[in-house]
């Protein structure tokens, strides 16, 4: 792909997760970023010097080799890169896998933009309900188009958001130790509503990918 398209080019000919990478397009622009072409692919450039928290968010959708060194502890792989399953890639027709697509690959960008030596150990409140909250509205998406699609979970999820009840959702089912979350959730009125609405709930998490380490440039 030739350096000098632009980045609307560039993502106009991707084929697959066109609504997905509209989605992610959108979080640079709350930053004082340039959206730009640099070595063949989309970057966000601040005063010409690339942001590479931003620019890691096409290695999410090129999936380029990694180095093969997989670290396992606590059921959570470590890495500094999100390698999408090739799955991903297979089940475009499938409106369940891609609204999980459309999850991990929110969640592991925000993973990326708070960075660190390990990222796939990155948890916060914002990217869990960030990355919930984009599977919504891809799964509506597909819903909306008159398919008949039907899941058990994610139309549960559904009903929470309609109720206003995603923010304490995330927090009841999903919260860990060490998250900000808003003070302003109401989890008492939440958990009223769940006896009725969520009993026996289970909550479901599809990560459609892995993460690792990538190999190390020569210099």
């Amino acid at each position: 792909m030739a350096s000098t398209k632009s980045a609307d080019e560039f993502f106009k000919e991707t084929r697959l997760w066109q609504g997905e990478l509209a989605k992610l397009r959108k979080i640079p622009t709350q930053l004082p970023l340039e959206e730009t072409i640099k070595w063949f692919a989309p970057a966000h450039t601040c005063d010409g010097a690339i942001s590479f928290a931003i620019l890691c968010f096409w290695v999410l959708v090129t999936a380029t080799g990694c180095d093969g060194r997989i670290y396992v502890r606590d059921a959570v792989t470590d890495g500094d890169t999100f390698y999408l399953a090739p799955s991903a890639y297979a089940g475009d027709d499938d409106p369940v896998l891609q609204s999980w697509v459309s999850y991990s690959l929110t969640r592991s960008a925000c993973q990326l933009e708070i960075g660190g030596d390990n990222p796939a150990r990155v948890s916060t409140y914002d990217c869990e309900l960030i990355a919930r909250q984009h599977l919504l509205e891809t799964w509506q998406e597909s819903r909306d188009n008159g398919m008949g699609h039907t899941d058990d979970y994610l139309d549960t999820l559904l009903s929470v958001r309609d109720a206003d009840f995603l923010e304490a959702y995330t927090v009841h089912y999903l919260g860990r130790e060490g998250w900000r979350e808003p003070t302003a959730i109401n989890i008492e009125a939440f958990r009223d509503w769940r006896r009725v609405h969520l009993r026996g709930h289970i909550p479901t998490t599809r990560i459609i990918g892995s993460w690792g380490f990538r190999r190390a440039s020569p210099p």
